[in-house]
């Protein structure tokens, strides 16, 4: 879409979909786990030093995980 107003214009591109999944635009962060429950609903436990604002609904990943099935 593009519009021109005397000596003044504007144009807008559209490149196709887009998916954006991050509701807050905030940067996202790594935090270490300390400790995940293997309960049919887990608890997860974050390192006592760093808190987190994930709210419920939040989707999260988890990389390099040892010592659970």
């Amino acid at each position: 879409m593009a519009e021109t107003l005397g000596p003044m214009c504007y144009a807008f591109l559209d490149y196709g979909d887009h998916n954006v999944f991050d509701k807050d635009g905030l940067q996202t962060k790594n935090f270490i786990v300390s400790n995940i429950t293997q309960d049919a609903n887990p608890t997860v436990t974050v390192h006592e030093d760093k808190r987190h604002s994930f709210e419920d609904g939040d989707f999260v990943e988890f990389r390099e995980v040892e010592g659970m099935e």
